[in-house]
């Protein structure tokens, strides 16, 4: 039996967020959430902050990679930047083998605000 979520197969909602993800969708509603932020609560420039998140991906194809914290299961690592007050920045996405350090690059020219 498949696990439900909200009344509805996870196979499902995975494939719906593979057509979100493929479309360009969490990358526009990143966008607007930044500039909406910029615009209400002032970004806090002099104070950033990179970290990530692990977890599972059996699902995830290509783009995973081998956790070497979960005996080298398939996985992703969530990449965020932050200013001061917590606020995302930035959001980025590797297979769970990536080394931090190697997205900063990648977090910091996907910022969407001058």
């Amino acid at each position: 039996m498949k696990r439900k979520w909200f009344g509805v197969a996870s196979s499902v909602l995975h494939k719906h967020f593979q057509t979100w993800q493929a479309s360009g969708l969490f990358e526009k509603i990143m966008k607007i959430m930044v500039k909406f932020y910029k615009q209400r609560r002032k970004i806090k420039w002099k104070w950033q902050d990179i970290d990530s998140k692990s977890c599972p991906s059996p699902l995830g194809g290509t783009q995973t990679g081998k956790n070497p914290t979960d005996r080298g299961k398939k996985g992703a690592k969530l990449h965020l930047l932050v200013d001061k007050r917590g606020a995302r920045l930035a959001v980025h996405v590797t297979g769970a083998n990536e080394h931090d350090k190697w997205s900063a690059d990648d977090l910091i020219i996907s910022v969407v605000v001058p």
